[in-house]
């Protein structure tokens, strides 16, 4: 194949996905993709998946709105090639006099006669609908390259360095982003457990700079955030350690560790939390229940499938308790606020692209394109339209 030929077919296959809304079915794989592998649990480079993605669309995006504009003072803005509707009409009329009542009508033709638009007021719409698209998808990409999302475990103590990514259980940073960044430290006062004011519990916390310089002071809750600095710090929930321990009554060890213990929105009596532990190689499973106010923990523990373990041990004044032979221990427990620490993202930005692409999208559905293809057929004319009440009107001229 001639050289000029094959160009000529590209650039007809690209003038055709530009053109074509459908394109933009081809921009959900990727993230439809990165959904499954995030329910399959593994996350591993699925931002940079999205990024590239979203990098991807938001070039489509221009390029689709440059053509768009190129076109929006042409008499003809779609061309007889795109979107031929396959439905037609015959006409009793032939297509000279057809043609003469359309461009009565407002309607447009090509240089061939055959193909003809009428101007429509939808055409704005579409070009909004694509420049908040492209401001949309803008303020996104800038907000996942600069994301900074971190996890944080605290308790009652020394300040903790917000700009060490060693502070951190769980730190998300952007391509473009460093926990450096976060030139903070953060200090919790008080740890206030559930209480008429304070439903899922609080913490009193303070925020200081890298030189002890208290910034803010405040208490945050699930709901309830401190901002500082374009960034979020929230209370997510309580989170306990519980260290339990299951002997024999001849001190042999059956179980020993901290059990992590959750909310549970299904309580248990005076129990709000919960936690499970096990050893296969021992053939031991249990479980924990919480009630923080009194620092009382309900233990049941299994050994080879029978039960050797059911009863409930309190931290101060009874964190020991022994029957059928097996001793069972409540010998500490840690309680950590899980705290949030996030960059802001650009919210008003978000929100004004998508209020206005979802105004250009029902401006464009209000107003649609009105266009004609006309052939002659016998004594009169074959039409195809896209819009019925053109088709309506040109019966009524026969």
């Amino acid at each position: 194949m001639p050289t000029s030929q094959m160009k000529n077919k590209i650039s007809t296959a690209t003038g055709r996905l530009l053109r074509s809304p459908l394109a933009f079915l081809l921009f959900l794989i990727i993230p439809l993709a990165v959904v499954m592998l995030r329910v399959a649990g593994r996350n591993a480079h699925t931002l940079d998946l999205l990024l590239a993605n979203n990098a991807l669309l938001l070039a489509y995006l221009a390029a689709r709105l440059y053509l768009l504009l190129k076109r929006r003072s042409a008499p003809l803005r779609y061309g007889a090639g795109s979107f031929l509707p396959r439905r037609s009409a015959r006409i009793p009329l032939p297509v000279d006099s057809l043609r003469e009542q359309l461009e009565r009508e407002g309607f447009s033709f090509d240089a061939s006669g055959a193909y003809g638009e009428q101007r429509d007021r939808g055409y704005a719409g579409s070009l909004l609908a694509h420049a908040a698209l492209i401001l949309l998808l803008a303020f996104g990409m800038y907000d996942n390259l600069r994301q900074l999302d971190g996890t944080i475990l605290l308790g009652v103590g020394e300040p903790l360095k917000l700009y060490e990514k060693g502070s951190y259980g769980v730190l998300v940073e952007g391509v473009l982003a460093s926990a450096a960044e976060a030139q903070m430290k953060l200090q919790i006062k008080k740890q206030i457990l559930p209480c008429p004011e304070w439903p899922a519990g609080a913490t009193e916390v303070v925020l200081l700079s890298p030189r002890d310089k208290e910034l803010q002071r405040g208490v945050i809750a699930p709901g309830a955030p401190m901002r500082q600095g374009g960034c979020t710090v929230y209370m997510n929930r309580f989170v306990y350690d519980a260290w339990v321990v299951v002997t024999t009554s001849d001190n042999l060890i059956v179980f020993t560790n901290f059990v992590k213990l959750l909310p549970r929105t299904g309580r248990q009596g005076v129990y709000s939390h919960y936690g499970e532990f096990g050893d296969p190689a021992l053939k031991v499973a249990g479980s924990v229940w919480l009630d923080p106010r009194r620092k009382a923990l309900k233990v049941e523990t299994k050994r080879d499938g029978k039960k050797i373990v059911d009863t409930e041990l309190l931290l101060w004044g009874g964190n020991k308790k022994e029957r059928d032979g097996y001793v069972a221990r409540f010998e500490g427990l840690g309680q950590w606020s899980e705290i949030h620490f996030t960059r802001d993202r650009h919210k008003e930005g978000l929100l004004a692209g998508g209020c206005l692409a979802l105004l250009g999208l029902v401006w464009r559905l209000a107003y649609r394109p009105r266009r004609v293809w006309i052939e002659s057929h016998g004594d009169g004319s074959q039409v195809r339209t896209t819009d019925p009440g053109v088709l309506a009107r040109i019966k009524g001229f026969s």
